[in-house]
């Protein structure tokens, strides 16, 4: 009888607590307000009445803060009525009130700290890319996008374990719910990688969810530039539909990829160098022609390329019926003639040092 009558007696306390808690959350800004007011009132009264004419407000505000913490000579010794009411106030109210401001802001952050970590706050990142879905291949596309210095923000529906700091915001959830992708960014995102999860679906459900996602997305921000992840290549022409920019096929690459190193001992090497950001070599990247170059050869454009010590591999143009075609569907040329004209818009792909 005693135990359950103590047990009712703690269940009680803890409702008491709950609902004084809830008030100082509703009442949080009054109450620095007016610890703010009886800090300002106080000092002056003191100003006015308990120090010497030399003496400035500002001191008067030191003393008053000092004597909240116990550590002023004034709380010991006040000479006058008004300063006596003073320490009793401070020493009672400004004393309750500090406490209950220090309580809540620590309680505050925790709170913060702690949504952030298990993936319910907001992403403040601009120009970021958003890493949807989660699985093996994922750890190493985040490493790559981190370290070229991007911003990522990763939507899953566990936090994936031992994720960077600083540079990395997890979002808990499913990128199919709108609401998770306004969390993760997805007005301000740059681009978005769409990672094939395969893990408990057939291959076209995990294709189809995959579409569904990049819908979301082209209907929220239509102008992010999107990379998704496809099995079955039948339904590439579902994801262009859907204003998916890039399409990969991970199976594929990695098929064209064995069969290289097997016909050529050690080309590995040079694939994983060229394809990492993250190592001391080098990596592929594509960037726009400079308007100075409309009209030249691809011979200037190169040369101008190595004298910035980059190692120029190719070109990338629009289809000749279409100039203003996506870049998704434009030309690759690898080791183009060098007497060829440039006509804008095009890009060269080259070798960057990391």
């Amino acid at each position: 009888m005693n135990k359950s009558m103590k047990f009712i007696k703690i269940v009680k306390n803890a409702k008491r607590g709950s609902r004084f808690a809830k008030k100082v959350r509703r009442q949080f800004w009054l109450i620095v307000i007016t610890a703010i007011f009886l800090i300002l009132s106080s000092a002056y009264l003191i100003w006015i009445n308990e120090l010497d004419s030399h003496s400035t407000y500002t001191d008067a505000i030191w003393t008053v803060l000092f004597t909240l913490i116990g550590q002023g000579e004034f709380a010991s010794n006040p000479r006058t009525i008004s300063g006596r009411v003073i320490v009793f106030l401070i020493s009672i109210l400004g004393v309750a009130l500090l406490g209950v401001i220090f309580t809540e802001v620590i309680q505050r952050i925790i709170n913060s700290r702690l949504k952030e970590m298990i993936g319910m706050s907001k992403c403040k990142y601009k120009d970021h890319t958003i890493l949807c879905g989660w699985c093996e291949r994922g750890r190493i596309i985040l490493n790559e996008l981190v370290g070229s210095g991007k911003n990522v923000a990763i939507i899953a529906n566990e936090r994936p374990p031992n994720l960077p700091s600083g540079s990395v915001f997890f979002v808990a959830g499913s990128p199919t719910d709108q609401s998770v992708l306004t969390q993760a960014g997805i007005e301000e995102a740059k681009a978005v990688v769409l990672l094939s999860e395969r893990s408990g679906i057939s291959e076209s459900e995990a294709d189809a969810k995959s579409i569904l996602i990049a819908l979301a997305i082209s209907s929220m921000n239509p102008n992010v530039y999107t990379v998704m992840e496809l099995i079955n290549p039948n339904n590439e022409k579902y994801a262009r539909l859907a204003n998916v920019d890039d399409i990969i096929y991970s199976d594929q690459i990695v098929a064209e990829m064995t069969a290289a190193c097997a016909a050529y001992s050690g080309i590995s090497v040079f694939f994983r160098d060229i394809l990492c950001a993250t190592d001391d070599g080098g990596h592929l990247c594509a960037f726009n022609v400079p308007d100075e170059f409309n009209g030249k050869t691809v011979k200037e454009l190169f040369e101008n390329v190595k004298h910035e010590k980059n190692l120029p591999v190719g070109i990338i143009t629009p289809p000749p019926d279409d100039p203003s075609a996506n870049s998704n569907l434009w030309i690759s040329h690898v080791n183009p003639a060098v007497e060829t004209v440039i006509t804008l818009p095009m890009k060269y792909v080259c070798l960057v040092n990391n």
